[in-house]
Protein backbone atom coordinates (compact mmCIF):
# COMPACT_ATOMS: atom_id res chain seq x y z
CA UNK A 1 0.00 0.00 0.00
CA UNK A 2 1.14 3.21 -0.89
CA UNK A 3 -0.30 6.80 -0.45
CA UNK A 4 0.36 9.52 -2.66
CA UNK A 5 0.00 13.18 -1.72
CA UNK A 6 0.97 16.97 -3.21
CA UNK A 7 2.51 17.66 0.11
CA UNK A 8 6.19 18.04 0.65
CA UNK A 9 8.11 15.16 1.80
CA UNK A 10 8.81 16.59 5.54
CA UNK A 11 4.93 17.14 6.15
CA UNK A 12 4.48 13.36 5.13
CA UNK A 13 7.05 12.24 7.15
CA UNK A 14 5.57 13.88 9.80
CA UNK A 15 1.99 12.57 9.13
CA UNK A 16 3.02 9.30 8.96
CA UNK A 17 4.98 9.21 12.34
CA UNK A 18 2.06 10.99 13.92
CA UNK A 19 -0.41 8.35 12.69
CA UNK A 20 1.88 5.42 12.86
CA UNK A 21 1.38 4.50 9.16
CA UNK A 22 2.45 0.95 8.37
CA UNK A 23 3.07 1.80 4.66
CA UNK A 24 4.62 4.22 2.33
CA UNK A 25 3.76 7.69 1.28
CA UNK A 26 4.74 9.64 -2.09
CA UNK A 27 5.33 13.03 -2.48
CA UNK A 28 4.06 14.48 -5.84
CA UNK A 29 3.98 18.11 -6.12
CA UNK A 30 3.76 18.17 -9.94
CA UNK A 31 1.13 15.30 -10.26
CA UNK A 32 3.46 13.38 -12.59
CA UNK A 33 2.30 10.18 -10.52
CA UNK A 34 -0.93 11.07 -10.21
CA UNK A 35 -1.85 12.20 -13.90
CA UNK A 36 -1.14 8.37 -15.21
CA UNK A 37 -3.77 7.08 -12.87
CA UNK A 38 -6.57 10.15 -13.98
CA UNK A 39 -5.98 12.27 -11.08
CA UNK A 40 -5.75 16.19 -12.07
CA UNK A 41 -4.75 19.00 -10.55
CA UNK A 42 -7.66 21.30 -9.58
CA UNK A 43 -8.30 24.60 -10.73
CA UNK A 44 -10.09 25.32 -7.83
CA UNK A 45 -9.17 28.90 -6.40
CA UNK A 46 -11.81 28.44 -3.42
CA UNK A 47 -11.00 27.13 0.29
CA UNK A 48 -8.90 24.21 1.03
CA UNK A 49 -5.38 23.12 0.27
CA UNK A 50 -3.81 24.04 -3.00
CA UNK A 51 -3.01 22.21 -5.19
CA UNK A 52 -4.70 18.92 -4.74
CA UNK A 53 -6.22 16.84 -6.72
CA UNK A 54 -9.32 14.55 -6.17
CA UNK A 55 -9.26 11.46 -3.78
CA UNK A 56 -8.41 8.10 -6.10
CA UNK A 57 -7.81 4.46 -5.08
CA UNK A 58 -6.07 2.18 -6.91
CA UNK A 59 -5.26 -1.79 -6.58
CA UNK A 60 -2.38 -3.55 -8.83
CA UNK A 61 -2.87 -6.89 -8.99
CA UNK A 62 1.14 -8.32 -8.36
CA UNK A 63 2.17 -8.48 -11.66
CA UNK A 64 1.58 -4.65 -11.61
CA UNK A 65 -1.82 -4.63 -13.75
CA UNK A 66 -4.40 -2.20 -12.48
CA UNK A 67 -7.33 -4.23 -11.28
CA UNK A 68 -9.88 -2.28 -9.40
CA UNK A 69 -9.45 1.77 -9.51
CA UNK A 70 -11.90 4.72 -8.23
CA UNK A 71 -11.87 8.44 -8.65
CA UNK A 72 -13.48 10.58 -6.76
CA UNK A 73 -14.76 13.71 -8.13
CA UNK A 74 -16.74 14.88 -4.89
CA UNK A 75 -17.93 14.46 -1.59
CA UNK A 76 -19.74 11.25 -1.64
CA UNK A 77 -19.49 8.17 -3.83
CA UNK A 78 -16.24 6.29 -2.34
CA UNK A 79 -15.72 2.63 -1.75
CA UNK A 80 -16.17 1.58 1.39
CA UNK A 81 -13.37 -0.24 3.37
CA UNK A 82 -15.71 -3.32 3.23
CA UNK A 83 -16.01 -3.16 0.05
CA UNK A 84 -12.27 -2.59 -0.88
CA UNK A 85 -11.38 -5.56 1.70
CA UNK A 86 -13.53 -8.16 -0.47
CA UNK A 87 -11.52 -6.91 -3.63
CA UNK A 88 -8.57 -7.44 -1.37
CA UNK A 89 -9.32 -10.96 -0.07
CA UNK A 90 -10.00 -11.87 -3.78
CA UNK A 91 -7.11 -11.19 -5.02
CA UNK A 92 -5.33 -12.77 -2.04
CA UNK A 93 -6.92 -16.12 -2.92
CA UNK A 94 -6.34 -15.77 -6.82
CA UNK A 95 -2.44 -15.53 -6.31
CA UNK A 96 -2.77 -11.80 -6.16
CA UNK A 97 -4.59 -11.17 -9.33
CA UNK A 98 -8.78 -10.24 -9.98
CA UNK A 99 -10.29 -11.72 -12.99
Amino acid sequence: MVAISVDAPAALRRLRETLDLPFALLSDPDFAVSQNYGIYQSDETEAGPQPHGEPGLFVLDATGRLEFSQVQSGPKGAASPGEILLVLLYMQHHDGRYW
